[in-house]
């Protein structure tokens, strides 16, 4: 049994900083600057990186005063946990009245997939009076991420888009978006296309759709596929779609639609979220008048191209009777190719529902079942918000980590189950002013800088949130090329095997549902060595076992296990261990449970990565005997001479 103890000691220091002899501690930096600095900027789209990438980074720097002026600036990089740290700091230059200047920063790549933060200090004084001091401080963002081949993309997965929409003024660049989706294993694209913006003005009359039609001629080169939405009520149509003259018009409309964009767009959607309020105000719990527009829809669609998959329901929430109701209204007439559903959690109280989740769907394809429909089912929308509204009273969504953990927990879920042909993650970008509440349901950060006043707006522009960084790693174990092999499940404790084409291995994805629930489980898998790699794709640690079990702590983080697998099982071990360092006083506290009552258990502590052998006091640094009891509890404690440093915590019973 192995565990590690991680513990760093922390200290806080003041620097000061002179790069001029005339500076006095007396003076105080004023709270602006003389030097003005541009954002940092990169040739890679959103500041996200490879491993193998040289990181550079560019600024434009110009004197904002009308004399000279001498600057410099620290920048220091830190990781999510502040832990990494690199500090580049510039020697002292003059800059004269209003020249500008491109600075241009190179920075060693971490080596290591994860979100970094450059913390960048910028102090300057006039050159006629260097005592006075000024200083600005400022962020950015870059992020490491896993590298994906085409081998990698996961054809079954994708993001809901702004790239072509026409009812709105912004439009994200297809050019940067498209190359950052396929980099996190993305085959498919979702967009809307408003009846309102394509018959604006005039009964009959539509736009132009050329520049829309470059835009998805080029997404479609790239590899990408798109759905279409089409929906949106028309007020030059105010009956709501309640008569034979306004769903004629919308057919005319999906016509026109799929006339023009015939060879570029083979997937639609007939509206959206029509039971939903928010979309159909009038009409929503009428799943008959939403059959009749469904079979006009599709009708007209199929008369352009036969080929075309008309995608129908695309209900709010994974509702069986009201997509039952709305195949009973087509009275047996073929009204669409596949079944589409929306699934989102806003509760978040115990993470992402799994259970919830699988039991839904599972009533929903036990009624297709009863009526022999062998039609596929496409999870169109489904997503985790970040945005907090916790100041009225709850809090609406979950924070980052939780968007990565709960997104990989749904996929891993559909793809052992074998629920959905297709899920689509709402969204692709957040929005920039994170005070809307649709502002957080992206995995990058808003396309572009600026889109707001507020300082949100101020991040890198297309930068990763930890749940891109997670799909991508997701993707590349378990993504494209791979195969479900088998799931062991206790409770909320899943590991999902499946063997990866790419690497010529199996892997198992190791996670729980909910939040801190961290438990060890054994895994069996007759094979002599694993290695383990963390949610971003991280390589953690090589195991070696002559028997081929494996003791692996589990958590609603994703753990992917790699191997050459001979078999799988996982079961409860006779032992669990964890340990709690209290830094101030070098306590270290370890706590187990034994799987008998009343159990003998003997504890040792050995320094990194030395093995198990004869009591040598250079290397073990604890050991002791204690008893568990009635329900197998245990716990020992004792005083590090250091903390720092990795450790090993080797445990036994007397019954195990």
């Amino acid at each position: 049994m192995i565990k590690k103890i991680f513990a760093t000691l922390c200290a806080v220091c003041l620097c000061a900083v002179n790069f001029a002899a005339a500076f006095a501690a007396d003076f105080a930096p004023e709270s602006e600057t003389l030097i003005k600095c541009d954002y940092i900027t990169s040739q890679k789209a959103g500041n996200i990186f490879s491993v193998t990438d040289s990181i550079a980074f560019s600024q434009k720097v110009r004197n904002s005063v009308a004399e000279p002026v001498v600057a410099r600036y620290t920048w220091t990089v830190t990781d999510e946990t502040g832990r990494y740290s690199e500090t580049y700091t510039s020697q002292a230059e003059t800059f004269e009245a209003g020249e500008t200047k491109q600075r241009t920063i190179n920075i060693a790549n971490p080596q290591k997939y994860g979100i970094y933060t450059i913390n960048v200090t910028e102090e300057n004084y006039k050159q006629s009076s260097p005592r006075n001091i000024y200083s600005d401080t400022y962020t950015e963002q870059f992020s490491v991420c896993i590298s994906l081949s085409d081998n990698n993309i996961d054809q079954s997965f994708g993001a809901n888009q702004t790239m072509v929409n026409i009812n709105r003024p912004f439009c994200c660049d297809h050019s940067i978006a498209v190359p950052l989706m396929k980099k996190a294993g993305m085959k498919w694209h979702r967009e809307s296309i408003m009846w309102q913006g394509v018959e604006p003005e005039t009964k009959g009359v539509y736009i132009d759709l050329t520049q829309y039609k470059e835009r998805l001629a080029a997404i479609k080169a790239s590899g990408i596929k798109t759905v279409c939405v089409l929906a949106g009520h028309n007020s030059l149509y105010t009956d709501s779609l309640a008569t034979n003259e306004s769903i004629a018009a919308y057919a005319r409309f999906c016509n026109y639609v799929a006339t023009e964009l015939n060879g570029y767009v083979d997937h639609y959607e007939i509206w959206n979220e029509w039971n939903s309020s928010n979309f159909n105000p009038t009409l929503y719990n009428n799943p008959a008048a939403y059959a009749r527009v469904l079979k006009a829809g599709y009708t007209a669609i199929k008369s352009v191209d036969n080929n075309i998959t008309v995608i129908g329901c695309n209900s709010a929430g994974i509702v069986t009777d009201w997509i039952e109701d709305v195949i009973d209204a087509c009275y047996g007439e073929t009204c669409m190719d596949a079944i589409g559903v929306h699934c989102y959690d806003y509760s978040f109280a115990l993470g992402f529902p799994e259970q919830f989740f699988i039991s839904e769907v599972e009533e929903l394809k036990g009624m297709l079942d009863e009526k022999n429909l062998d039609i596929p089912v496409w999870l169109t929308e489904t997503g985790f918000s970040t945005y907090d509204n916790s100041t009225h009273g709850f809090v609406y969504g979950c924070d980052k980590a939780s968007q990565l953990n709960s997104m990989v927990m749904l996929m891993a879920v559909n793809k052992a189950y074998g629920f959905f042909d297709k899920v689509i993650q709402y969204c692709l970008y957040d929005l920039a002013d994170e005070t809307q509440i649709e502002s957080g349901w992206g995995i990058l950060n808003c396309w572009k800088r600026d889109y707001t006043e507020k300082p949100e707006a101020k991040l890198a522009p297309s930068s990763a949130k930890p749940a891109y960084l997670g799909l991508a790693a997701m993707n590349y174990f378990i993504g494209g090329n791979t195969e479900y092999v088998n799931m062991s499940n206790d409770k909320r404790c899943y590991a999902f095997e499946f063997y990866n084409n790419n690497l010529n291995k199996n892997v198992i994805l190791a996670i729980n549902g909910g939040f801190n629930n961290n438990v060890t489980k054994e895994l069996n898998l007759d094979c002599q060595s694993i290695d383990i790699y963390d949610k971003y794709g991280n390589f953690v640690e090589t195991l070696v076992s002559e028997t081929g079990d494996y003791q692996i702590e589990t958590s609603s983080e994703p753990k992917y296990i790699v191997g050459a697998f001979g078999g799988f099982d996982m079961t409860d071990p006779a032992i669990t261990v964890s340990a709690a360092v209290d830094l101030s006083t070098s306590a270290v506290t370890i706590t187990g449970k034994t799987k008998e009552a009343c159990d003998l258990v003997s504890v040792m502590v050995v320094k990194g990565d030395e093995a198990l052998t004869a009591y040598d006091p250079a290397k073990v640094k604890y050991v002791g005997q204690t008893a568990s009891d009635s329900e197998g509890n245990f716990s020992v404690s004792y005083i590090a001479d250091f903390v720092d440093g990795t450790y090993k915590i080797y445990a036994n019973s007397e019954k195990a």
